[in-house]
């Protein structure tokens, strides 16, 4: 699992950012999006990020590297 030490915010800049609490700084910044942020779920085995936007898509991401592994549209998921 990752470090205990981290958190996450969703931000209407489009960015995700991790933080140290530790050291109260940013240690990663995510850019998924185009649109608001919404939404964020930390997959199990604590390395991934999944993030929701009013662009309409998905993303998901490593969130050691800050790099988009996959994106997809509402639509072509099928909803």
């Amino acid at each position: 699992p990752p470090d205990q030490n981290i958190v996450f915010s969703a931000s209407p800049d489009t960015t995700i950012r991790i933080w140290s609490v530790s050291s109260a700084s940013c240690v990663q910044v995510v850019r998924a999006h185009e649109g608001s942020v919404t939404g964020l779920s930390l997959h199990a085995t604590g390395d991934y990020l999944l993030s929701a936007s009013d662009d309409q898509y998905w993303a998901f991401s490593d969130i050691r590297t800050g790099r988009v592994l996959t994106k997809v549209t509402d639509e072509a998921a099928g909803c």
